[in-house]
């Protein structure tokens, strides 16, 4: 089912409540290649030109340079904020946060560095505007994510998992776009917290949005148990800042 927000432009709604995925995912070449493949049954694509390759959540190669970097070529989640390349399997909550679902909810056609060094970690990529594989014929756009733990080597600190990241999203989609992203990852033993804020002066999520917006979220859980975890989260979001009442809270 497609339906209109109130800029007039089509935006994709769930049909299924479940998700239906296959997987293929290999190795070849002395482990230096990856394939991964995956393919989303009961995605809704009805308003898309090609449905078949719109079910791809990934299909990409990748190919590892060393250790700890390797470079990623085709088909995957775009790397746009905390939740932004989480599959649905690995979500802390049923639904992404609000800034992810509207900025970051993006399947990416491109060529990215995928790395970490010494507390450091990066996503850089560029790819095509144009979502869920449907051909390059938007534009181009730079998404790059940089993380870094500042105790990283502190063997016992409390703050040897703390991580900070920056991100931003820059391209051209009927117009250009640019969503910027600061983040905040913290865990210590069975708690866990996180804080994520985004500035959007046009988005390119699922679909193209013009609208200056603006959001942030924050969770904090306990792991009980491996299997048992408890968690909260604030999410606040302005789906257009020119106007007065378009805040969202949830």
């Amino acid at each position: 089912v497609a339906s209109f927000d109130d800029v007039g432009r089509s935006r994709r709604s769930a049909t299924y409540p479940f998700d239906i995925n296959a997987v293929i995912q290999s190795k070849f070449g002395d482990n230096k290649y990856r394939f991964f493949t995956e393919y989303a049954f009961a995605r809704d694509v009805s308003d898309l030109s090609n449905e078949f390759f719109g079910k791809f959540s990934n299909l990409y190669v990748e190919r590892y340079i060393n250790q700890n970097n390797k470079i990623r070529i085709g088909v995957s989640r775009s790397p746009i904020g905390l939740e932004g390349s989480m599959s649905s399997f690995s979500l802390p909550f049923a639904n992404r946060a609000q800034i992810s679902r509207e900025f970051g909810d993006a399947i990416s056609t491109g060529v990215s560095l995928i790395g970490y060094h010494k507390g450091f970690e990066y996503n850089l990529g560029g790819y095509s505007s144009t979502r869920f594989t449907q051909g390059f014929k938007d534009g181009a756009e730079f998404i790059g994510r940089i993380g870094y733990a500042p105790f990283y080597n502190q063997e016992g600190s409390y703050f040897r998992d703390l991580k900070f990241y920056i991100g931003s999203d820059v391209g051209h989609r009927h117009e250009n776009y640019g969503v910027y992203s600061a983040a905040m990852l913290y865990e210590y033993k069975k708690f866990i917290m996180n804080f994520e804020y985004a500035y959007a002066d046009g988005s390119n999520g699922d679909y193209f949005d013009p609208r200056k917006r603006q959001g942030f979220f924050t969770t904090i859980g306990w792991n009980f148990t491996p299997k048992l975890q408890l968690l909260f989260r604030y999410d606040y979001f302005d789906r257009d800042m020119n106007l007065s009442n378009a805040v969202n809270h949830e």
